[in-house]
């Protein structure tokens, strides 16, 4: 009885304070209750409505939204959907990526154009852009107040294989002489 008077003292000191313990518990319940699969949908919903902007401080192109779209329904749900959003961990993030380089997460799935199938194969390149994504779905679950931090981050990735070439000294010499040679001859393409 004394520590349930202790606790009651200092619940009824919050109240003064000015602080909801009964809505702070709320709070607590849905976020544990969110799963990552409704964190996707809400992620996908905003970004479609042009509420998430990129990197350049712009909306997602429609052609992004379906590659996430396919990402999240081909990769993050089957694997990782059922946890809630406050206990996902990095061990998680890191089996799930392994397991989508490995192509445990392979299927074909029949389209409704007639004859057409989508061929999903998994692989490096595709987990590591796969948990690029999850990593800003849970950036959004963070600003949303549904967790703390971003396990994501603390996962190291494979390359994207993206190539940042540019052109040699003699390629833009050689670019400069074909653009003056099609000004001179009145043709539009090189």
């Amino acid at each position: 009885p004394e520590t349930a008077r202790a606790e009651a003292l200092r619940v009824l000191g919050e109240v003064v304070r000015g602080r909801d313990p009964a809505a702070d518990k709320r709070a607590r319940r849905a976020s544990f209750s969110t799963t990552l699969a409704d964190l996707c949908d809400r992620y996908i919903e905003d970004a479609e409505a042009g509420r998430l902007l990129t990197r350049r401080r712009i909306p997602k192109k429609a052609t992004t939204l379906a590659t996430d779209r396919s990402r999240i329904t081909s990769h993050i749900k089957p694997l990782l959907g059922r946890l809630p959003v406050v206990s996902l961990t990095r061990d998680d993030v890191e089996r799930a990526m392994h397991q989508i380089a490995e192509g445990r997460t392979r299927k074909r799935v029949k389209l409704t154009k007639p004859r057409a199938v989508s061929n999903i194969r998994g692989g490096h390149g595709t987990a590591s852009r796969t948990i690029g994504l999850l990593g800003a779905i849970i950036s959004y679950g963070v600003r949303l107040g549904l967790r703390p931090d971003n396990p994501v981050h603390q996962v190291v990735r494979r390359a994207d294989n993206r190539r940042d070439r540019r052109l040699s000294s003699e390629e833009y010499a050689r670019l400069g002489e074909a653009l003056i040679a099609a000004e001179d001859d009145g043709s539009r393409g090189i």
